[in-house]
């Protein structure tokens, strides 16, 4: 048995040096046991396991992320909610009980000192549970699956085999393990300008009357005319007779949805839907969104209180709309936002233009 895993270690080692420092990563999220792990376009991997969603009382957490490389840089989070409210005063510390062994003075919803986490990690590993207690407040968080997941980050990353491995650790030296990819570039261009209310009405007008516009905003539906129950909408110059417009055109309990098109005045009004680039499927549905400065945001909630869910962000270029950042909050962990989340994409944004005057 021990020959054929070390067989199996030494493949997957060979197979993720063979991809080198330059190959691309694509982008995925898994789940093991109870735990999730993703990694992003440039290997860096992260990891989370919270207490279940339906269970009630106090929420418990962590959170562990490595970027790739040989020297790749650790990071953990430890939460837990109060017993009587969803966050406890900034600074608190925990008592963490793994099997027979405890931890001491654990900082909640902040970086863990590495040699905290490098000696939780190697409790946790063979352990079914961890137990979290601060401030009157105490919540397990299950295990299962932990191993797994960090195996997958030592697989994706190259590490198998390696010293720096979290779980398939062997004896290679770190130079052993491929550099992270090199982090895609967008150049941003001047920002679209939002227009003035008054500016922008006639041409809304029209705009939500066209067959085109119509046709993909629910919330337009036989309400073209009066204007007490239209969408709220915005319109931005791109350039002289070329614009966006973001319109909301789905409404639930917590949250809206919009969506955006590339208008154009010439040889006759016309919209067409901006499909915006994203992980998997392109976008169309914008979830909660926001648009200035050149950057559209959006968070997509998967419940009321807003702790898990998805959140994207796409940056004006020159040639459209190019994604900056996309992270996923899978498990609702009674932590607002979803806490730091797996992150699936990012790319780094470089500025050379002045802003666009009105």
């Amino acid at each position: 048995m021990k020959r054929r895993l070390g067989g199996l270690l030494l493949l997957l080692a060979g197979a993720a040096h063979a991809a080198g420092a330059g190959a691309q990563a694509r982008p995925f999220e898994q789940r093991f046991g109870d735990w999730t792990v993703a990694c992003d376009n440039v290997r860096t991997c992260s990891a989370q396991g919270y207490r279940a969603m339906d269970e009630s009382g106090p929420q418990a957490g962590l959170w562990l992320s490595r970027q790739a490389g040989p020297q790749g840089t650790w990071t953990a989070q430890l939460h837990l909610s109060g017993s009587d409210s969803p966050e406890l005063p900034d600074g608190t510390l925990a008592e963490v009980r793994v099997g027979t062994r405890r931890f001491s003075r654990v900082p909640l919803d902040t970086d863990m000192p590495a040699a905290t986490l490098q000696a939780l990690v190697k409790a946790m590993l063979e352990a079914p549970q961890m137990q979290v207690t601060a401030a009157g407040s105490t919540a397990t968080v299950s295990l299962q699956g932990l191993k797994a997941a960090l195996l997958k980050m030592d697989d994706v990353q190259g590490r198998v085999g390696t010293v720096t491995a979290w779980v398939a650790r062997g004896k290679a030296a770190p130079s052993q393990v491929p550099a992270a990819p090199a982090m895609p570039l967008i150049e941003a261009a001047p920002p679209p300008v939002q227009l003035p209310e008054q500016e922008a009405r006639p041409l809304l007008a029209r705009l939500r009357a066209l067959p085109s516009v119509r046709s993909e905003c629910a919330l337009l539906g036989e309400a073209v005319d009066e204007a007490d129950r239209l969408p709220d909408a915005t319109l931005f110059r791109i350039a002289s007779g070329s614009y966006l417009l973001l319109m909301d055109c789905g409404r639930a309990a917590y949250q809206i949805s919009s969506r955006l098109w590339r208008v154009t005045l010439r040889p006759q009004l016309a919209a067409r839907p901006e499909v915006l680039p994203d992980v998997g499927e392109p976008a169309l549905d914008l979830m909660n969104a926001d648009f200035s400065e050149g950057r559209l945001n959006t968070w997509h909630k998967g419940r009321g209180v807003g702790d898990c869910g998805s959140s994207r962000q796409w940056v004006w270029t020159a040639t459209g709309f190019a994604l900056r950042t996309a992270d996923e909050s899978p498990d609702c962990n009674g932590l607002f936002g979803g806490g730091p989340g797996l992150g699936l994409w990012q790319a780094e944004v470089r500025t050379t233009a002045a802003p666009a005057k009105r």
